[in-house]
């Protein structure tokens, strides 16, 4: 049993190929994905690094913009506590892709289709909140960002 774990953490060596990318000659792919590409003309690994950084960029931006509106006097101090709740998921799915760019191994690797999904569906429930919250239980005419006490320090 214990055999199997440490093995899923061994990656099979695989002879890497040399392959013209968009702007170097780079070796980002081996003899099983020479042939697949991502966006036409990007080898695979190259699509699954900038999802995994745009992923991490998104999280991090959408957990700041949160936080900062526990700032706002005209946010409910409840509503960013959801918020975070509901982008749990999204940093889960965030850390499963760090965990793939330290290693790369067949259990880090079967966690990215889980993290994707994780993060489409965190963000889809982030913003249903909002536009619940927003919609129906914002009590003011307008939407105020910022942060501050008088009102000279938000835009409307």
């Amino acid at each position: 049993m214990f055999e199997n774990d440490m093995k899923s953490d061994e990656t099979v060596q695989r002879k890497r190929t040399f392959a013209p990318c968009c702007c170097c000659f780079c070796e980002c792919s081996n003899e099983l994905t020479v042939d697949q590409t991502w966006i036409g003309c990007f080898p695979i690994k190259c699509g699954v690094v900038t999802v995994g950084i745009f992923l991490w960029a998104l999280t991090v931006y959408m957990y700041c913009t949160t936080f900062f509106l526990l700032l706002n006097e005209y946010v409910k101090w409840w509503f960013p506590f959801v918020s975070l709740l509901l982008l749990i998921p999204m940093l889960i799915g965030t850390c499963f892709f760090i965990g793939w760019f330290t290693k790369d191994c067949s259990r880090t690797r079967g966690n990215l289709t889980s993290a994707v999904i994780m993060s489409i569906v965190s963000s889809l429930l982030f913003i249903v909140w909002n536009l619940c919250y927003y919609f129906f239980l914002y009590k003011y005419d307008n939407v105020y960002i910022g942060q501050g006490e008088n009102e000279a320090t938000y835009s409307k």
